[in-house]
């Protein structure tokens, strides 16, 4: 019974390995983009703002950065409750 255990964990293990692992080489060879992604991040960072702030997110990916994982946003655009923008790409005039 004991032994049975530990094969289970130990597989777990082996399998949880072999996923980052090759997740890893998938962020090696090129950035990773997600569908809702964008979406979801952009949520957390106005529900975190404040209420009534708006986020939008554009072309986001995760990628490697210096060997770890990071998320890289080409398009950002923050706005106050008044719709005036506060922070994102200059306006074209």
């Amino acid at each position: 019974m004991l032994r049975g255990t530990l094969y289970v964990k130990l597989g777990l293990i082996v399998f949880l390995a072999a996923a980052f692992g090759l997740l890893y080489l998938r962020l090696s060879a090129a950035p990773m983009s997600f569908g809702r992604l964008p979406e979801r991040v952009a949520e957390a960072l106005a529900s975190r703002i404040g209420p009534g702030w708006t986020v939008t997110l554009r072309n986001t990916a995760i990628e490697l950065h210096d060997g770890s994982p990071a998320l890289r946003a080409n398009g950002l655009d923050i706005r106050a409750p008044g719709a005036t923008s506060c922070f994102g790409p200059p306006m074209p005039s």
